[in-house]
């Protein structure tokens, strides 16, 4: 579930907003003369309403550009979303624990205790602003002026500590309330999102290399259905000279063919004692894995990568071209098989076929069950939550159409 309360340095930053907004609609207009003057134009009208808690619009323009600057949108006008997420998990907290009563969800003891939390929380943010805005070497008098003057800042801006910790102990309170509530996903439920994922998964990427590695590898999305045609490779890199790598780059960067191929000869050269060495060891029967922990420089090639090796395929965009096509060179035909020195601006490498990456619908194991229930946990959460919503019942000012287009 999405956390109930923002962070302090997402209200901090969303009070900063606010105050921009305030201080131009505080702006003072042009006089006018009095046989002209009308009714005053709220230029901060009530966008929504909760139970009597008011959502102006300079809080979804400020919360929308906040939730853009935080990736959590992809635009900062996005005030359908801002709307929606002031509205469950700012107005919603609020009301409901103002309807059941603060003291039936939390003892007094737990409430003390998270009033002193919030406190530190503020303060440590306090800190990290001042140390990041004006470092960390400052005497206690120059430290305490500093102190007063951002947190009086943020008071103005309407989060003073006495807010944000009143905050914090509703959002906390909100939360317990709703841990209270126990969400079971049977088999059957895991088993049919796990296959509606799959066939989406497999319409987008089968047969599209490009998409699955811009989704998977950029954007953190989670696949259940993998292009055929990957293989884990393992590698060993060796630092070459330095002088030996930058002439290999510019002649990389050109088109003669002969200056590429005599600068990659340069830089094999300049470490070819240590090739040498390896290649005899793995002649002699040596592990390729053992090697890596001795003679290798990438820190990437540890934990899972050491364990299934890089998922590389003649298609990719993750990797450099050298590096693939050493991958799926001719030295490269079966699982044991070891390449020939590769160069790429990072130095030398000795490749390794570790295995062929079964391609199509992944495993469905116990770590995948789990991630498809904690999905399914919290659309049910979300289906709650607006459930409470629609029973308080918004109601919306006549700014909102005008927000929303």
């Amino acid at each position: 579930m999405k956390t109930i309360k923002m962070t302090l340095a997402m209200l901090l930053a969303f009070a900063m907003l606010l105050s921009c907004a305030f201080a131009e609609n505080a702006t003072p207009a042009e006089p006018v003369e009095e046989a002209t003057q009308t009714e005053p134009v709220d230029e901060n009208p009530v966008v929504a309403t909760l139970h009597e808690y008011e959502i102006r619009l300079a809080d979804v323009e400020s919360y929308a550009q906040q939730m853009y600057s935080e990736g959590l949108v992809t635009s900062a006008t996005d005030y359908a979303a801002a709307l929606d997420y002031l509205l469950i998990y700012n107005a919603l907290p609020k009301v409901m624990v103002a309807d059941i009563g603060l003291e039936n969800l939390l003892s007094e003891e737990r409430i003390q205790e998270l009033y002193a939390e919030a406190e530190k929380i503020y303060k440590e943010e306090i800190d990290a602003y001042i140390a990041y805005y004006y470092g960390s070497d400052l005497s206690d008098e120059d430290y305490q002026l500093i102190y007063e003057m951002v947190a009086g800042a943020y008071a103005e801006a309407g989060f003073p500590l006495e807010r944000y910790k009143e905050e914090f102990v509703v959002g906390e309170a909100f939360a317990a309330h709703f841990d209270t509530f126990k969400f079971e996903i049977s088999e059957d439920k895991l088993k049919e999102t796990f296959d509606s994922f799959v066939e989406s998964d497999r319409e987008m990427f089968e047969g599209n290399v490009l998409m699955y590695e811009y989704a998977t590898n950029y954007y953190g999305y989670q696949s259940f259905y993998m292009p055929e045609g990957y293989r884990g490779i393992t590698h060993i890199l060796i630092d070459a000279d330095a002088d030996a790598l930058s002439a290999y780059a510019t002649a990389a960067a050109g088109t003669d063919t002969e200056a590429i191929e005599n600068a990659k000869a340069a830089v094999i050269e300049s470490c070819k004692e240590k090739l040498d060495e390896i290649y005899a060891r793995i002649e002699n029967g040596e592990s390729f894995e053992s090697l890596i922990g001795e003679y290798n420089t990438d820190p990437g090639m540890s934990g899972d990568n050491l364990k299934n090796g890089y998922a590389v395929h003649k298609n990719t965009i993750v990797y450099m071209q050298e590096f693939t096509d050493g991958a799926f060179s001719e030295k490269m035909v079966s699982v044991g098989d070891v390449s020939d020195p590769v160069v790429t601006s990072y130095g030398v490498h000795i490749l390794y076929y570790l295995r062929d990456i079964p391609g199509g619908v992944i495993e469905y194991t116990d770590a995948v069950k789990a991630e498809l229930e904690a999905y399914c946990v919290g659309i049910e959460q979300d289906a709650l939550l607006r459930q409470w919503l629609s029973d308080y019942g918004v109601e919306y000012g006549a700014a909102y159409a005008d927000l929303m287009g």
